[in-house]
C-alpha cells in the first residue's frame, strides 16, 4: 500500500496548477513524522528569513525537498523583520538552530545590509 508521502508526490507529479500544488504542499505537514522516517527521508530544519509573504512559498518547497527524500521543518520570520531577525539574534531563532537559511529579500534593502 502506497504510503500518504507516495500519494502525495504522485499527485504532484505532472501538476500545474499552483494552487494545487500549494495545497499537495500542505498537505506533507499533515504526513505523521514516522512515515518519512520509515521511508528514509532525511530531516533539515531551515529558517526562511523573508521581508515579503512567504506564506504561499513555504508549501512549495516543502513539496519540492519532499520530492527530494527531505523533510523541512521551517523557521518563518514575521513580515518583513528578515533584518530586525538578523541583527538582534533572535532568541527563536537561535533555539531552532538552522541547518540552512533562506534569505528572501530584494535588492531593495541592498544598501542598507551595506552599511550595517
Amino acid at each position: 500500500m502506497a504510503s500518504n508521502i507516495d500519494t502525495i508526490l504522485k499527485k504532484s507529479a505532472f501538476e500545474t496548477d499552483v494552487n494545487k500544488l500549494i495545497s499537495l504542499g500542505k498537505q506533507i505537514n499533515k504526513v505523521p513524522k514516522n512515515e518519512f522516517e520509515q521511508d528514509g527521508f532525511s530531516f533539515v530544519k531551515m529558517a526562511i528569513l523573508t521581508n515579503y509573504s512567504s506564506q504561499l512559498l513555504i508549501p512549495l518547497i516543502q513539496l519540492f525537498a519532499a520530492k527530494l527524500k527531505i523533510h523541512l521543518t521551517v523557521f518563518e520570520s514575521e513580515y518583513g523583520l528578515a533584518e530586525s531577525v538578523i541583527y538582534s539574534k533572535d532568541e527563536a531563532l537561535k533555539k531552532f538552530a538552522p541547518d540552512i537559511c533562506y534569505f528572501c529579500v530584494g535588492t531593495d534593502h541592498l544598501n542598507e545590509i551595506g552599511r550595517a
